[in-house]
């Protein structure tokens, strides 16, 4: 997903093949392959390691109709979703829509973040949420790589993720301190509709 990972094994080889480590969170085993072929280490036996993280607590609610959602999001901040967190949609209106409700209706402090937002924008949100001067991003998948913030206490699923790796990565940025955290699935049939269409 990044080209210029595609230069490493070039730079392994100019560097007289030091002892390399590769890690990666989600890969598939193709991609897990394809990666040890791009850095020239394809004879290497991986370890591959479970990612079964008993802190993480995952609930899926069921919501229909569509408003559903944003009453279901009400009642878990209610009812104590605590710390901040991400709510991940997949569609920039959606992320919108979300962001307004929380603000607007909720008085919660969020920020939205998608890949259209300027870059001074994409760096602003980032560093709201890291300073925790807002509860929540709420974001499409544009937000995630680079995110290192250990006490992440909740990601929801506003919509259905594109793929079940996409789902466990995104879910995973939670609790990477180890403390308990919420991983909620907003769930709604015709939401598989907008991951077919992409």
């Amino acid at each position: 997903f990044r080209p210029a990972y595609l230069n490493l094994g070039r730079v392994i080889a100019q560097l007289g093949k030091p002892t390399v480590l590769a890690l990666t969170a989600t890969a598939t085993p193709a991609v897990r392959e394809d990666i040890l072929i791009q850095l020239g280490i394809p004879t290497v036996k991986p370890i591959v390691k479970g990612f079964d993280r008993p802190n993480l607590r995952y609930e899926v609610k069921r919501a229909d109709p569509e408003q559903a959602k944003l009453k279901i999001l009400k009642e878990f901040f209610e009812t104590g979703l605590e710390g901040t967190g991400i709510i991940y949609t997949a569609t920039i209106k959606n992320a919108l829509e979300v962001q307004r409700y929380l603000h607007d209706y909720l008085n919660l402090p969020a920020a939205v973040y998608h890949s259209k937002l300027q870059k001074q924008d994409r760096v602003s949100v980032h560093e709201l949420f890291m300073q925790e001067n807002i509860r929540a991003v709420v974001a499409t998948n544009a937000f995630g790589l680079g995110i290192d913030k250990p006490n992440i206490r909740f990601v929801v699923h506003y919509d259905l993720p594109g793929s079940v790796e996409a789902y466990t990565q995104e879910a995973g940025r939670a609790g990477r301190d180890g403390h308990l955290s919420r991983c909620i699935l907003l769930y709604r049939l015709s939401d598989t509709r907008v991951q077919n269409y992409f």
